[in-house]
């Protein structure tokens, strides 16, 4: 029993002891399997990591590489466009080059067809028309043309200075109410005219002003060099020097238009060719002494019957626009309208007064800042208010010219054009406007001269030459007025020079 007790106890003791060293022996093992599972996690995280990493600079590289080439593509581009825009401007530059040894070879057939004389009785005579308002400066010249049956082709084109279709069809419709045939090149696109007016071989060609920003560039004096390019002023005479007392420009007489043209057809007085010679580059050499057909139309479009003598004397009152000092400085409004007020209450039995302001005036003197739109309508409902007191109704000054007796303006152009009426004008003189040409001057001294300072007068003054009848300058006057038309008509003297020299 004892002994089998005890090789019990000892086969439980080994059992025991196994069963420990086993456990020991596992335990140890599976910590080393433990071990080694993380390590090779470890590692495994690891080597992922590296990858991404690696992802990551591949990544980098791919973008590197996908700039590299854009940026090679767009070198490649800019090359490409560099040698095309290079060899387009050598195109243009050569294209440039014969356009001008072309444009010098018209110019010269141009100066040798003009010292060339054409014995033809009929000549064609071209008139570019891009301001209809402006066409009595021409009219006239046009209807002598076809009195004298010459090939007359009045051609409508574009104003680029107000090139609505409004302002295009207005041209048209005027040259049609004067029953005045004409070509619509207004129409065409730019560049085409210049081909078609070629086409029409004209001795002549007429333009309405020298501004060349108003026209197309086709038709610029550059342009029209193949044929002789003539001009009568738009304006009338050339009352001022500059426009502006900074401007040492005188763009009256010496644009490149001036410089180029054929024959400029002015006032029959010395100062012109003086003005024109002290200004020129040209000095004169192309200006023509025949008056100006503006002031013949003007004559023209005036009853030719005298006025039957009223009690009551009509005055046109006729204000400038130039508020501005730095800018002609002519309008003297402002100082003068309660005194022309006073005057008609204290006469409504024998003044009437006409008011014809510049189109300009109220836009200008409300931006001027010396009255407001509502200051402005004050003042003019007061002058409503008196039965001697109206406002002109035409668009044409010839009417108001007819049915006045005396003209009283701050104005620059009426001082010239109320001349042909034969009747006086009394100036008022704001004493801050820009300087006169010596023309300009004295035919201002035609007129009645009244300064701001000596306004109350002006009564005084209108009574003794319309009512007393003492017009010590009507002789003056009349001098003045033989000036602005020339010798016989402007239109016929400007006929015969062309019929004479082309």
């Amino acid at each position: 029993m004892n002994s089998t007790l005890k090789k019990f106890l000892r086969i439980e003791k080994i059992e025991t002891v196994l069963s420990r060293i086993i456990k020991e022996e596992l335990l140890l093992s599976h910590q080393n399997v433990i071990a080694e599972n993380d390590k090779l996690r470890a590692d495994f995280f690891q080597m992922v990591g590296k990858l991404d990493s690696l992802s990551d600079e591949f990544r980098i590289l791919e973008e590197k590489l996908d700039r590299t080439q854009q940026e090679l593509e767009k070198e490649r581009r800019r090359r490409e466009e560099a040698e095309v825009e290079n060899l387009k401007n050598v195109s243009f530059q050569i294209s440039s080059h014969v356009s001008s040894q072309v444009q010098r070879l018209e110019n010269s057939l141009s100066c040798l067809f003009q010292r060339v004389s054409v014995p033809a009785e009929r000549k064609r005579i071209v008139f570019l028309i891009h301001n209809v308002a402006a066409i009595d400066a021409i009219l006239p010249i046009i209807y002598e043309a076809q009195r004298r049956e010459h090939r007359v082709v009045v051609i409508a084109i574009r104003n680029k200075f107000s090139s609505s279709q409004t302002n295009v069809e207005s041209q048209h419709i005027a040259l049609q109410s004067l029953g005045i045939e004409h070509l619509r090149f207004e129409k065409l696109n730019p560049g085409e005219g210049l081909d078609y007016l070629k086409s029409i071989y004209p001795d002549v060609i007429f333009r309405q002003s020298p501004w060349e920003r108003d026209i197309d560039e086709e038709f610029s004096i550059e342009r029209l060099r193949f044929s002789k390019v003539c001009y009568a002023p738009y304006y009338g005479i050339q009352f001022l020097r500059h426009f502006t007392p900074e401007d040492p420009v005188d763009y009256h007489c010496d644009q490149e238009f001036h410089r180029k043209a054929w024959a400029i057809f002015v006032e029959d007085a010395t100062e012109v060719f003086d003005n024109f010679k002290n200004s020129s580059l040209m000095r004169g050499i192309n200006i023509v002494p025949t008056g100006l057909p503006k002031y013949e139309h003007l004559t023209g479009q005036l009853s030719a019957s005298s006025r039957p003598e009223k009690n009551i004397k009509t005055i046109l009152w006729a204000p400038h626009h130039s508020f501005d000092k730095n800018w002609l400085g002519f309008a003297t409004f402002i100082e003068t309208h309660n005194e022309i007020l006073k005057f008609l209450e204290e006469n409504k039995d024998t003044f009437n007064i006409i008011f014809r302001p510049h189109p300009l005036f109220k836009t200008n003197l409300v931006s001027s800042g010396k009255m407001t739109n509502e200051q402005y309508e004050s003042v003019m409902n007061r002058f409503k208010e008196l039965p001697n007191f109206s406002f002109s109704t035409h668009s044409s000054p010839h009417y108001d010219f007819d049915a006045s007796d005396l003209l009283l303006t701050d104005g620059i152009s009426f001082l010239a054009s109320y001349l042909v009426t034969h009747k006086p004008i009394v100036w008022l003189d704001s004493n801050h406007h820009m300087e006169f040409t010596t023309l300009g001057a004295k035919v201002a001294s035609g007129s009645y001269r009244l300064s701001i300072e000596n306004l109350p007068s002006l009564q005084t003054v209108i009574r003794t030459i319309l009512v007393d009848g003492k017009d010590p300058l009507f002789e003056e006057r009349e001098k003045l007025r033989k000036i602005l038309l020339g010798k016989g008509r402007p239109s016929e003297n400007i006929l015969n020079y062309i019929e004479q020299n082309v």
